[in-house]
């Protein structure tokens, strides 16, 4: 304590006063940050164990030959059997693979997924899937507490795309600040809030830092493309209350790397099927699918029904309130109806004001059930103080007519959806 006292260190804070450069060299021993002591001493029982056994092996050999050879062939035999066992034979391997094992736990079991992940994340095509596949593989390998997944969106701001551990209404509202953009960008590096607490003063700290605590980040790993910041990766603590190893972080950092090429090819291919706007699937790809869901319909004869939906008067609410007003309800009517419809179900702008929901497996009754829940809920909405309401025709398939495709199917729905406009709009109809 008086060596660490005469370096700047306050035994009573716990914590170094003065001095950084000696803080962050204590932190890097101390939290394993400069080297794995466990590498370390994975290898040195390797070497131990090898030349135990090569001792073992060399006194057996020469007290069994050497009454018939005589020492020195005995020695030379002897010699030519162990060398043929450590590099002739997966003995030497099979070693170091027990004891690092033993000693390093799950670490390599965590590595390896993590590699396997950026295999298996290279084929993803879907976004979400894509995001939400990358949080569940880092919060799992990791065993973190909590994970977030950052993505810059379209407003130039970086929102929490997927998650893990944290709850629902924090990532709603949370906007990464600029401090930590600013610092990413700047560096480049992996941000370990423990390490930065240590090199820099309180107020520096806190203004990158800022309210990251809120979702837990111990460590923040940016997500770069070709110089551009597409993301970036937090993770809280370990749920076995592990430190993070410099190996952990180099890992992580190459994954995050590998990925940033998979999110930028999965963001390009949604770019090219999602409308601007809305950020729902645009009219071809709708109809791409809508054909898909067929095919499949007609191969297991399971029921589907199509949505065709119009806002009302939509052209009389941009000339009376504008247009920036109608984009508005455009975009929010599309999220309030993507999270009251299930999983599997697909919304898309059919194009204007019309959407198009594909109910795979829905009967008719079902399908109109569905529609007038989602009448019913926008017409109990206010969006930017005006209140919309909608029509929609319900179309079926029984998945038995082998001639029916995707225009027939849009015809019914479009006809259903003619017939409740003509009897006064704001309601339902069914093919």
């Amino acid at each position: 304590l008086q060596l660490f006292g005469s370096l700047g260190f306050d035994p009573a804070l716990g914590a170094y006063t003065s001095l950084p450069w000696v803080a962050l060299t204590y932190y890097s021993i101390s939290r394993h940050r400069l080297f794995d002591i466990q590498i370390a001493i994975s290898r040195t029982l390797t070497v131990t164990l090898l030349l135990a056994s090569a001792a073992a092996i060399h006194i057996g050999l020469f007290e069994l030959l050497e009454p018939a050879t005589g020492p020195t062939p005995a020695i030379l035999i002897s010699l030519s059997v162990i060398a043929f066992l450590v590099f002739g034979t997966p003995l030497r391997k099979k070693i170091d693979g027990l004891i690092g094992n033993a000693v390093m736990k799950d670490k390599y079991e965590y590595q390896e997924i993590l590699r396997e992940s950026v295999r298996a994340a290279t084929t993803i095509q879907d976004l979400n899937e894509l995001l939400n596949y990358i949080a569940v593989v880092t919060q799992k390998s990791l065993q973190a507490q909590k994970v977030c997944l950052f993505v810059k969106g379209g407003d130039g701001q970086y929102h929490i795309r997927s998650s893990r551990g944290v709850d629902q209404r924090t990532t709603d509202e949370y906007r990464i600040k600029d401090g930590m953009i600013n610092w990413l960008m700047l560096t480049r590096q992996t941000f370990v809030k423990e390490e930065q607490e240590l090199a820099r003063k309180p107020d520096d700290f806190r203004s990158i830092y800022q309210d990251m605590g809120n979702i837990g980040a111990e460590l923040v790993i940016p997500m770069f493309y070709q110089g551009n910041l597409l993301g970036m990766l937090t993770i809280g603590r370990k749920g076995n209350k592990e430190m993070y190893f410099q190996s952990d972080i180099d890992l992580l950092e190459s994954f995050a790397g590998q990925t940033a090429v998979a999110l930028e090819n999965a963001r390009l291919s949604e770019e090219a099927i999602t409308d601007g706007l809305t950020g729902l699937y645009g009219h071809k790809h709708f109809k791409t699918r809508l054909q898909e869901e067929i095919e499949r319909a007609k191969r297991y004869h399971h029921p589907l029904s199509l949505l065709i939906i119009d806002i009302d008067y939509f052209k009389q609410i941009n000339d009376r309130h504008g247009h920036l007003a109608g984009d508005r309800i455009l975009r929010e009517l599309s999220i309030a109806w993507k999270e009251k419809i299930r999983l599997g179900d697909v919304l898309a702008r059919y194009g204007g004001e019309e959407f198009a929901v594909i109910l795979p497996e829905t009967p008719e009754l079902d399908a109109l059930k569905t529609a007038e829940y989602l009448r019913a809920h926008t017409e109990g909405l206010e969006i930017g103080g005006i209140r919309v309401t909608i029509s929609a025709g319900v179309g079926f398939f029984d998945g038995r007519d082998r001639d029916t495709d995707c225009e027939a199917l849009i015809n019914l729905a479009d006809q259903a959806l003619y017939s409740a406009k003509q009897a006064g709009r704001n309601r339902v109809t069914l093919a």
